[in-house]
């Protein structure tokens, strides 16, 4: 998936939700929605891509959080530019979290 086909399916999905958060996991994503951060708080969580690569996966969120909070700042909800903690893993989801 290339960076622009990222960018319009994350557009696709937040243009027309309530809130939004865009994150990384180690973990399965429906894991990571019942988390208690999430839990009460959003409603679905959709994987937009994955990769092996740890880094790939962290360079993407701060990206992509450093775009949609400047072309959605009223209801994307991220505090940061990504760097949160995440487990080792074989496998990481770039995400978003949304409540419609």
């Amino acid at each position: 998936m290339t960076k622009e086909e990222i960018i319009t399916k994350i557009d696709e999905l937040v243009k027309d939700s309530k809130t939004f958060k865009i994150g990384m996991t180690g973990k399965k994503p429906s894991e990571r929605l019942e988390m208690p951060d999430y839990k009460d708080k959003f409603d679905k969580i959709i994987p937009i891509c994955s990769s092996s690569n740890e880094r790939s996966i962290t360079d993407l969120e701060n990206q992509m959080i450093d775009k949609f909070s400047k072309l959605y700042p009223k209801i994307c909800k991220n505090d940061q530019s990504g760097g949160g903690e995440m487990e080792e893993s074989s496998k990481y989801f770039l995400y978003v979290v949304l409540n419609k």
